[in-house]
């Protein structure tokens, strides 16, 4: 069948571009790369149109294939949108309208109908799914739950490393947490941030694969979700003064809610624009440093000579209002929080209609990396 003859239909390409993208007979299967970051704001890439933001890899991407400017999380909340990625059905068919456990079983699932097709796959960072060590068709994961146990007693991998590396240090002693609307820079190693962690397990997955089976790795960075706390240098490469205001409708000016002191983890309030520049400085600066991160798995990729085989997808399960009509963190259907970024580059052996380099305005959704 097609899934077993091809494996593209985890790209979506027969259908996520209106049936123009054409996959030819070929000998070997392509490798399959998906980049994955949380909370990643589709209007945050320099190919999207930013002026500001430094995404020079994801660029790179994006010329070496096509955007998707009208890319969507129809249910722009954590769990929905990884069920809609994971079976490819909308929320009404998933059945998770709301933020909530992914089920624990779903009659059918891209990992184990690619690893049926023959692929070898493997998972590193933030899964997001319960229970949340099971593997769901992936031969091996590495995660990063970001200090989320939702399991008894797991701890995930990334928390165990950092314990051998530096025991006496504290993980979160940036002191902003999760689903937090401040900025801070990262007060500990650049080494030991979970960015940084989660490519190196990448490149060191690339570097040492040596199976004949093609392969699926899915790299699932934890942020630019909040805590915005990138490395000193990121921060650096960016000020206040530059970053965008945010856009606050007349209706929502007129019913601001004014929260002195207000709670870091809020989900609305007006807290001023010189504060959402602020946030916004930490959040274009941890994308900077995802970006750095991409360009060294791609380089991974190349070193091997297996860029030109591998199909790369890059996508975000949602957006950030970022204080956009006073809203933050996501779960609107506003263009901050549904939006998403979505590149997709082909292997030189597969026939395309579309030029690489170009820039797509059909609509799309993340379900449509797996066609129903």
């Amino acid at each position: 069948d097609f899934l077993k003859s091809t494996a593209l239909v985890s790209a979506g390409i027969d259908f996520i571009a209106d049936t123009s993208f054409a996959a030819p007979k070929r000998k070997q299967k392509p490798n399959i790369l998906y980049l994955m970051t949380d909370q990643h704001r589709g209007d945050c890439m320099g190919c999207a149109g930013n002026k500001v933001i430094k995404t020079l890899h994801l660029d790179s991407i994006a010329k070496d294939g096509v955007v998707f400017s009208n890319a969507y999380s129809s249910t722009p909340s954590c769990t929905p949108a990884r069920s809609a990625l994971l079976t490819g059905l909308s929320p009404w068919h998933h059945g998770m309208l709301g933020y909530g456990r992914v089920a624990d079983k779903y009659p059918f699932e891209l990992p184990q109908a690619l690893r049926d097709a023959g692929y070898y796959l493997f998972g590193i960072g933030k899964m997001h799914w319960y229970p949340q060590k099971k593997l769901r068709g992936y031969h091996g994961i590495l995660l990063d739950e970001s200090g989320r146990a939702e399991t008894p007693g797991f701890v995930s991998d990334y928390r165990l490393w950092f314990k051998r590396q530096a025991p006496e240090l504290n993980p979160d002693a940036t002191g902003i947490g999760w689903n937090d609307y401040r900025a801070k820079t990262y007060v500990l190693p650049e080494r030991l941030h979970p960015t940084r962690w989660t490519a190196d397990r990448a490149v060191d997955f690339i570097e040492k694969y040596n199976r004949s089976k093609p392969f699926l790795l899915k790299v699932s960075f934890a942020r630019p979700h909040s805590p915005y706390d990138p490395p000193k240098r990121f921060m650096d490469m960016y000020n206040e003064d530059e970053m965008p205001r945010p856009y606050v409708g007349n209706w929502a000016a007129r019913y601001a809610e004014h929260k002195d002191p207000p709670n870091p983890s809020l989900w609305h309030g007006d807290l001023g624009v010189r504060q959402a520049k602020k946030s916004r400085r930490g959040y274009y600066a941890s994308i900077t440093f995802i970006d750095e991160q991409i360009g060294r798995i791609l380089a991974a990729l190349k070193k091997r000579g297996m860029y030109d085989n591998t199909l790369i997808i890059l996508f975000s399960d949602h957006g950030d209002m970022l204080g956009d009509h006073h809203l933050w963190r996501k779960t609107y259907a506003y263009e901050g929080s549904a939006n998403v970024p979505m590149l997709l580059c082909w292997p030189k052996s597969m026939r395309m209609k579309h030029q690489r380099g170009k820039t797509l305005p059909q609509p799309v959704e993340l379900r449509d990396v797996l066609p129903t």
